[in-house]
């Protein structure tokens, strides 16, 4: 997930600076920066879902101190369908409790998925917040954005819609997209250490 998230980072730099050279519209900048975001939240649930069956698979060669499954599976196509459920295409794994529900089933005490901590936990749903505001241009996910994401912060009018809010640069000097980069690549770091 970090070099595909990378590289999603080397591409949003080059479109900005061809944005402050006056060779891309602002138009087309917003839509890319809609497809990053989108795409980066995209790889972390593909990255949660790899690390969940992969821990499940035997001889899959991953192993992690403390984490001790409930059952091992020899069986990619078997790991899936007891994760997934009968019926159904894929998992959810976001909201973040979703996967913790899953991970108490099967792995002892939710490890690793248990060590995402409550601020962790609670950047993911911003992001996510976030992400479905981009996704969905619904009233509904556009006014959870509003209260859940925004709230009081003191941003201009552009800042406050969900792409401007990517855009904006925090004390750090990093926009918001980089740090929610940052806050995902922090937390596969606690699952996977």
């Amino acid at each position: 997930m970090e070099t595909r998230l990378n590289s999603l980072e080397a591409t949003r730099a080059q479109l900005e600076a061809l944005f402050r050279g006056g060779s891309l519209a602002q138009d087309a900048l917003d839509n890319a920066y809609v497809g990053l975001y989108v795409t980066m939240c995209v790889e972390f649930e593909g990255f949660l879902e790899n690390l969940f069956l992969s821990l499940l698979l035997d001889g899959a060669g991953v192993v992690q101190t403390g984490v001790a499954p409930t059952v091992v599976v020899g069986s990619q196509e078997v790991v899936k369908a007891m994760v997934i459920g009968p019926g159904k295409d894929y998992a959810d794994w976001l909201p973040y409790d979703r996967t913790e529900q899953k991970a108490n089933i099967f792995f002892q005490s939710g490890k690793p998925f248990t060590n995402v901590s409550g601020d962790q936990k609670g950047y993911v749903k911003e992001i996510m917040y976030l992400r479905n505001a981009l996704a969905h241009s619904s009233e509904y996910s556009r006014r959870v954005f509003l209260d859940k994401v925004i709230q009081q912060r003191p941003l201009s009018n552009a800042e406050r819609t969900p792409i401007g809010f990517l855009r904006v640069r925090i004390s750090n000097g990093r926009t918001i997209y980089q740090e929610h980069r940052l806050r995902l690549l922090n937390i596969a770091n606690t699952l996977t250490t």
